[in-house]
């Protein structure tokens, strides 16, 4: 990433895009300045969009905006959040709930950052570890994602929707009967 000079002879990063390439995001992404933290990107101006400008020129609708952003931000987290535990895509839906409160909230915008951070730290850490560790690291996953699913059937119970094949198997598991 490049470095620009601000007219006050600060260093900040170039701009890019909060979230994918869906067409969705709004806002750029905060820019980092040298001493590591980051500029506030959402004002009027700095908003990608024509659309997302103009609403942004109304304080009504923009104040509207950012709470319905918001509240659909908080549904997808939230939802995620359930899913971690479950054999799922959990963790996807809670970054995808952070890159939604990214494109308005600079809070969220820190903490997705900080995230992909650290999902890029651990890949850099896994990528040397030869086969056999990788393999052990993916089993013992693996050992949790099952135990997670056979705590929630013994404590929620078998669900009634499932076949009868499917309900006489699950009993025959320990604890499960």
């Amino acid at each position: 990433m490049t470095k620009k000079e601000t007219a006050v002879g600060e260093q900040v990063a170039d701009e890019h895009v909060v979230s994918g390439g869906d067409g969705g995001s709004t806002a750029v992404a905060p820019k980092r300045r040298a001493d590591g933290d980051f500029q506030e990107p959402f004002s009027p101006k700095t908003y990608k969009f024509a659309w997302r400008r103009k609403l942004a020129a109304n304080p009504v609708s923009n104040h509207t905006y950012r709470i319905v952003v918001g509240v659909v931000g908080f549904i997808v987290t939230g939802v995620g959040v359930v899913a971690i535990p479950f054999p799922g895509p959990g963790w996807l839906i809670v970054f995808l709930g952070l890159g939604i409160w990214a494109t308005e909230f600079m809070w969220a915008a820190r903490l997705l950052n900080f995230a992909r951070e650290k999902v890029e730290a651990w890949n850099d850490w896994m990528r040397p570890k030869p086969l056999w560790f990788k393999g052990i690291v993916a089993l013992l996953t693996f050992a949790f994602v099952c135990f997670v699913v056979w705590l929630t059937l013994k404590l929620g119970g078998i669900p009634g929707f499932l076949p009868g094949s499917a309900k006489d198997f699950l009993q025959q598991m320990p604890g499960l009967g």
